[in-house]
C-alpha cells in the first residue's frame, strides 16, 4: 500500500479486504498498515477493521485459512501424482492431466495418479505434448 500511486485517492474511493498469503499470518491490522493509511483511518484493532475519517470506506482484516498454492506447488503434486483438483479451475486440471504435462514418466506412461506406485527416481523431465515445454 504504502507504494501505490495516489493511495490517498484510492482509500476514499474504495473499501479493501487485507489477508495473508501462507507462510504469513497476520493478527492485527496496523501490522501492515502504512503511515499514510495510518492518519487517515482510525483503527479497531479488536475488530481488525480501519475506518476512514472522511469518506465512508474502511479496510478490513480477513481472517481466513490460507492455502499454500503456487505453480511450483502444483507442479509438484502433479509429479507425485496427486490431485490438483480444487486448487487450479476444473477445466485447467482436465486440461494438464489429460496432457501429461508435468507428470512424472512413469505417471506419464502408466496414466496412474498414486503416488505409492511412482519410482521417485523416475521423475526426470516431461516434454508437454501441447506447448513443446519441459518442465
Amino acid at each position: 500500500m504504502g507504494e501505490w500511486r495516489e493511495p490517498e485517492r484510492l482509500f476514499a474511493l474504495a473499501d479493501f479486504a487485507v489477508m495473508t498469503r501462507p507462510p504469513g499470518e497476520l493478527l492485527r491490522l496496523s501490522d501492515r498498515m502504512p503511515q499514510i493509511a495510518r492518519d487517515a483511518f482510525e483503527l479497531d484493532e479488536e475488530r481488525g477493521i480501519a475506518y476512514h475519517r472522511e469518506a465512508d470506506t474502511r479496510i478490513e482484516l480477513v481472517r481466513i485459512t490460507a492455502l499454500d498454492v503456487s505453480s511450483s506447488r502444483i507442479r509438484e503434486m502433479l509429479r507425485k501424482g496427486r490431485s490438483i483438483r480444487f486448487l487450479v479451475p476444473e477445466e485447467i486440471r482436465e486440461s494438464i492431466e489429460k496432457s501429461g504435462c508435468y507428470a512424472s514418466p512413469a505417471i506419464a506412461s502408466t496414466g496412474t495418479t498414486n503416488e505409492e506406485e511412482v519410482d521417485e527416481d523416475e521423475t526426470g523431465p516431461h516434454e508437454c505434448r501441447e506447448s513443446g515445454a519441459s518442465r
